[in-house]
């Protein structure tokens, strides 16, 4: 995974928190912030860390499963993004119409 496939998971999951009904992944969590806060040209192990971090974080609140989340960083970079956006946000608009 490149550092710019992680950018990409970590943005679609902090959009994911924004619509959560959980308290830590609620839209005023730091989690939904780390997108905000760090910049794009950090370093790819920092960019790695804060993916663990929001997977982790994800998996603990019941919204993914291990397998999902190992699916979506197998196919980002792999698959067109509307397909991934699909999979982590169940936006099907943004799968319908290939944005």
């Amino acid at each position: 995974m490149t550092k710019d496939n992680a950018l990409t998971l970590i943005a679609l999951y902090a959009e994911r928190c924004t619509v959560s009904t959980t308290p830590m992944l609620a839209a005023d969590s730091t989690l939904t912030e780390i997108v905000e806060r760090w910049p794009a040209d950090g370093s790819e192990n920092k960019a790695m860390r804060w993916l663990g971090f929001m997977q982790g974080a994800l998996y603990a609140e019941g919204e993914f499963d291990l397998d999902e989340l190992k699916e979506h960083s197998r196919l980002v970079g792999s698959v067109p993004p509307h397909i991934i956006r699909y999979m982590i946000l169940g936006d099907r608009k943004g799968a319908d119409d290939g944005e």
